[in-house]
């Protein structure tokens, strides 16, 4: 049985290798070209707008600073550090979610534009995309508390299996959520009914390569907090945090820009049957 179940787990894995080249060759997403453009204009975008930089270095910071003085000087327990982890993680989804609309702005113009055409302030749109932001991380912590349970019931010796469909459910929720805040930036009346009707006209495409925008973040992450648990002194720890924030600053501008520029290319393409309505009150 355990044999059967490692075949599958290892068939999976290379069905969506196969997957990713597939859907990387001729389509209008063009998931590598705006992946590497994103990359590229993500540092000219931190340059130019350093203030910009500061804001989501500051939200990335505050996170790990709760953690060391609040465990380490504020004597609390486990459950209160949960339940600030979560409040600020709801706020840092909200400010995040309206920094977006000023990064979708700049990255959907064209080079010559960008330093001619100067960012008018959306306020309703901004908070209308902050909402967006909580409400994503809302679901996104509430599938996993539902998928956690699900697993339980899964034999032991089919957890591998269980494993890789929870964190393919999860993907595939955080795939499609992660287009409203493009749609909402690129004009769509009804965001969310307009992410979910771009994601049904590439669902494999917008599946695989917003499930491989995360993955960079999530191994310097991972990374991160093994060099800080390694070493217990502050500086050490303090070292690696700044590290990961850095690489946080630029990843999640180019995240942002990468999504934009994917949902733009689906609606550039009449065939496609996606248009994102322009409305001025949003």
């Amino acid at each position: 049985m355990e044999d059967i179940v490692t075949i599958l787990v290892y068939s999976f894995w290379i069905g969506a290798i196969c997957a990713m080249i597939y859907t990387a060759i001729d389509t209008p997403l063009r998931p590598v070209q705006n992946w590497s453009a994103s990359w590229r204009d993500c540092f000219i975008y931190a340059f130019r707008h350093y203030w910009i930089a500061l804001c989501v270095a500051l939200v990335f910071l505050v996170a790990p600073s709760l953690d060391f003085f609040l465990s380490r000087f504020g004597g609390v327990g486990r459950n209160t550090l949960i339940l600030v982890a979560v409040a600020w993680q709801l706020l840092a989804a909200g400010i995040l979610a309206a920094i977006a609309v000023r990064i979708h702005y700049w990255a959907g113009q064209d080079v010559i534009e960008r330093d001619h055409t100067p960012f008018e302030p959306n306020w309703r749109r901004e908070i209308r995309a902050a909402a967006i932001g909580v409400g994503v991380l809302l679901v996104m912590l509430g599938s996993v508390v539902v998928l956690a349970v699900f697993l339980h019931l899964f034999p032991k010796s089919w957890l591998p299996i269980g494993d890789v469909l929870g964190d393919s459910v999860r993907a595939l929720a955080f795939s499609v959520l992660s287009l409203i805040r493009p749609c909402l930036s690129l004009g769509a009346r009804r965001p969310i009914r307009a992410a979910a009707i771009g994601f049904s006209r590439r669902p494999l495409g917008f599946f695989l390569w917003i499930t491989a925008l995360a993955v960079p973040a999530l191994l310097v992450e991972l990374a991160t907090q093994s060099s800080a648990q390694a070493s217990a002194d502050a500086l050490s720890f303090w070292g690696s945090r700044l590290a990961l924030v850095s690489f946080q600053i630029f990843n999640y501008i180019a995240f942002e820009m990468t999504t934009l520029r994917m949902v733009q290319g689906l609606s550039f393409v009449p065939q496609e049957r996606f248009e994102l309505g322009f409305d001025e009150s949003l």
